[in-house]
């Protein structure tokens, strides 16, 4: 991956949205999902500079994996307290995994690595 892509830098925003989100929205006094939505937003962010700065796919994994995390904690971790928690960390998530793939998938090195790892009929 060697172009900068714009995805990352909505990632980054996404990240910083997260951080600060339990304030905005009301859910800061809920530890859990505030928690939760400062640790992950933090590590969203740093994955996400470090993307805009050098890209790399392993970075575009990882905030998969932390869209992942959004979408299934809030029931792994039985949030309780308003529904602002569980759909922020519903829709950040998939936004996350959402930008991350299409960078993925938009990225040159990526698809010429594809091309060459598919079997020829």
């Amino acid at each position: 991956m060697n172009m900068t892509r714009w995805q990352d830098r909505v990632t980054a925003m996404l990240g910083a949205w997260l951080l600060v989100s339990p304030i905005l929205l009301g859910y800061g006094d809920v530890l859990l999902p505030t928690r939760n939505a400062v640790l992950v937003g933090i590590l969203i962010m740093i994955v996400a500079v470090e993307a805009t700065n050098a890209p790399a796919l392993w970075e575009e994994v990882i905030n998969i994996l932390l869209g992942l995390w959004l979408i299934i904690s809030p029931f792994l971790a039985s949030f309780h307290g308003p529904l602002d928690a569980l759909w922020n960390s519903l829709s950040v998530g998939a936004l996350v995994m959402l930008f991350a793939l299409w960078a993925i998938l938009r990225d040159q090195d990526f698809q010429h690595w594809w091309q060459r790892h598919q079997p020829h009929a």
